[in-house]
């Protein structure tokens, strides 16, 4: 269990980071700048990430094909493999059995578990902030309240998001409260609470992977460019709102812990200012049904064959009868391209794993040759009926053994000491 747990987190940042990845180049040969279409991608991104453990479990694998130079040596239950138990006392007595100390995979798992609690923790709580926070302030009018415990304009509120200004709000020039209240309200109208909730779930979940931080980083300097973008086309005036913006910046406090997406964040500071002040800056807008449906139609295949792409040595599947033993034995005839029975799972997984090791050559042609699932099962039962029950058992304990001892990249059974 605890290596099915450690081996599923490192299979997903492997297919998360791929799939990132692939969604950048695409950005990058594209010369996408637009801010908007790059928010709306990047919210893709951090949705297939989320939907990607479920998406593995539930589509069908897609093998894809790794050579080896393995020759893994081949032997037939009914023959040559011992009948003796592989328990505990078939070890060796000067071997350490696997479960009388603790592994590597135990460690890592129960590291991740650890963070995962503390980040969650820290996540529950910067939302019952925020939820205290909001409380407590005053309302101006619908969606706008005004707190003395914020110091820059901040949007809170995960479905009903409510535009929170500092108490000095009074004292703005009618522009800067206009392009404020512009900016925020485009917060609360691309719902970027909630997108940033969901992006530090993925951060709580998967915090040992720099993606989850990067992704949530990012969405959230991309949320304050096309709320920069928002307030611009409402005031017109770049240097007033680049003012006003500095000043917000300026008396903003570090190690806020509220749940919430604030207008002023030093870390983007540098770049926001000279984006504002460009003069080839053009104002992105959104980008509408059309552009998401666009975005999605990309991504759901990216998902897909991030999710479904399973790695698989080709020797193990091609593997058809013992390997002979002297350079001058004859070839091995190739079988036919598998007809109805191994296209169909279970019976293809029967084939080319449950019994790749012990069916004869023979039975592999008779059974390609059926044409109709009954037969195909009605072949598998006649097949254990001739080897007996206790050479299936025994077989199918063999298979769980070596899963559970030799598994590295590939299931303990395709493995050489498998």
């Amino acid at each position: 269990m605890i290596n099915a747990i450690a081996w599923a987190l490192a299979e997903w940042s492997v297919r998360a980071a791929l799939l990132a990845g692939v969604a950048g180049v695409l950005l990058w040969l594209c010369r996408v700048r637009d801010v908007h279409v790059r928010l709306t991608v990047w919210t893709g991104v951090l949705a297939c990430a989320m939907l990607m453990p479920v998406a593995t479990l539930w589509i069908e694998p897609i093998p894809l094909w790794i050579a080896s130079d393995a020759q893994p040596q081949v032997t037939f239950l009914s023959s040559e493999i011992s009948t003796a138990p592989l328990s505990s006392g078939g070890d060796s007595p000067s071997s350490p059995r696997p479960d009388a100390r603790v592994s590597i995979p135990s460690i890592l798992v129960a590291g991740w578990l650890v963070g995962a609690f503390v980040m969650l923790a820290r996540l529950a709580i910067g939302l019952w902030l925020a939820k205290r926070l909001l409380a407590r302030a005053t309302e101006i009018e619908v969606g706008v309240r005004e707190s003395p415990m914020v110091y820059a304009p901040v949007t809170l509120g995960l479905f009903k998001p409510v535009v929170l200004l500092p108490s000095d709000w009074r004292d703005w020039d009618p522009d800067k409260l206009r392009a404020v209240l512009a900016h925020e309200r485009s917060h609360v109208t691309r719902r970027d609470p909630l997108r940033q909730f969901a992006a530090s779930i993925l951060r709580s979940v998967a915090w040992f992977h720099p993606l989850a931080w990067w992704i949530r980083a990012h969405l959230l300097e991309l949320a304050e460019l096309a709320s920069d973008d928002a307030a611009i086309a409402i005031t017109g005036d770049r240097i007033t709102y680049a003012e006003a913006l500095l000043g917000f910046i300026a008396s903003t406090r570090t190690g806020n812990r509220i749940e919430g997406v604030a207008m002023a964040t030093p870390k983007t500071r540098a770049r926001r200012i000279e984006r504002l002040l460009a003069s080839e800056h053009k104002i992105s807008r959104p980008i509408g049904v059309i552009g998401s449906t666009a975005v999605t139609a990309v991504l759901i295949p990216l998902l897909y064959l991030a999710s479904a792409t399973r790695p698989q040595e080709l020797q193990a599947q091609a593997l058809e009868a013992p390997r002979p033993s002297a350079p001058e034995a004859p070839r091995i005839e190739r079988t036919p391209q598998p007809q109805l029975c191994s296209q169909s799972s279970p019976y293809k997984a029967w084939l080319e794993q449950d019994a790749v090791y012990i069916i004869s050559p023979d039975e592999r042609r008779e059974y390609l040759s059926l044409s109709a699932l009954n037969a195909c099962k009605d072949f598998i039962e006649k097949f254990w009926l001739g080897r007996g029950t206790a050479a299936k058992e025994e077989h199918y304990r063999r298979i769980s053994y070596a899963n559970d001892r030799f598994r590295t990249t590939v299931p303990g059974w395709q493995t050489d000491r498998g």
